[in-house]
């Protein structure tokens, strides 16, 4: 009888402590989703119409959207699109000098993080939506990705140096 109160006080305890770590995570990401801008639609689009540019030079010059996850209640819709350096086969390189700023300018101002795409492998460019051509000739792979609270997308250019 006492192994049966103390299996019960295991169990409790157990079940307690699983519950707790499940709450203090979904915390934090709810947390890090309020940091975020809301991205707003006048229609009930699943996802909304997204449009992204990069300016260089003082040209725009259109993004090829790829992947995306957008929110809308208990609503989520997610695609699997092709990687970054897939969708940059059907594009062509925008020229560009060596060391030019580049600022990409997406609707709704959303957080945008820039990863350098290297065949199948990707990694961090910076935080924001300025980034510098390198100095190096070359054809060059970038994704950009923004983040809404209730959504993200991924967006592809291509340059050449």
């Amino acid at each position: 009888m006492n192994n049966k109160y103390i299996l019960i006080l295991v169990m409790s305890v157990l079940f307690s402590g699983m519950t707790g770590c499940s709450n203090v995570t979904g915390k934090k990401v709810e947390d890090a989703r309020s940091t975020l801008p809301l991205f707003k639609s006048e229609s009930d689009e699943m996802p909304p119409k997204v449009v992204g540019h990069i300016e260089i030079n003082g040209q725009l010059h259109e993004l090829a959207k790829g992947g995306y996850t957008w929110e809308n209640g208990n609503t989520v819709v997610t695609t699997d699109a092709a990687s970054p350096a897939q969708i940059a086969e059907t594009l062509s390189p925008i020229n560009v000098e060596p060391e030019s700023e580049m600022s990409i300018e997406i609707e709704q101002s959303p957080s945008i993080t820039i990863r350098l795409w290297e065949g199948d492998h990707s990694s961090f460019i910076s935080e924001g939506n300025e980034v510098t051509a390198p100095t190096q000739p070359g054809e060059y792979i970038y994704e950009a990705i923004a983040k809404w609270s209730n959504g993200e997308v991924s967006f592809t250019f291509v340059i050449e140096v």
